[in-house]
């Protein structure tokens, strides 16, 4: 379909362990992926270590970022801590400029570079 032209990218999102992402991400099959990598952990079958000496997928993110993928972070608000829930603690460390979501969502632009991050709703009076 995408050789036909009626789909412009194919992309992947995934739990998997850091090492099955990498392959996935170096076969040069994906224009994007989307996957966890939170300031406060990420969130796949292996737990946090990567193969390469980093801290969960951040390998990936930046073996994505280098051959130009879309990067979509998967609930940087939720299983990134629950920070629409945030401890005190988390509240405090990151002080009253920002809000944790905030912080965040600024982590996952400017630190990690990735290009989106998803929002779930659990029900209607979440937009309030």
């Amino acid at each position: 379909l995408q050789k036909a032209g009626k789909i412009k990218h194919i992309g992947f999102s995934t739990h998997g362990s850091a090492a099955n992402i990498l392959r996935l991400i170096e076969s040069n099959k994906f224009s994007y992926v989307n996957l966890h990598k939170h300031f406060f952990g990420d969130y796949h079958a292996q737990g946090t270590p990567d193969s390469l000496g980093g801290h969960g997928n951040g390998a990936c993110v930046k073996r994505a970022l280098e051959l130009d993928m879309g990067v979509f972070c998967i609930s940087p608000f939720d299983k990134g801590g629950k920070l629409y829930r945030p401890s005190a603690a988390v509240a405090s460390a990151i002080g009253p400029e920002l809000s944790p979501i905030a912080f965040a969502a600024l982590h996952a632009w400017k630190t990690q570079g990735m290009h989106t991050v998803s929002v779930g709703f659990a029900r209607s009076s979440d937009l309030d």
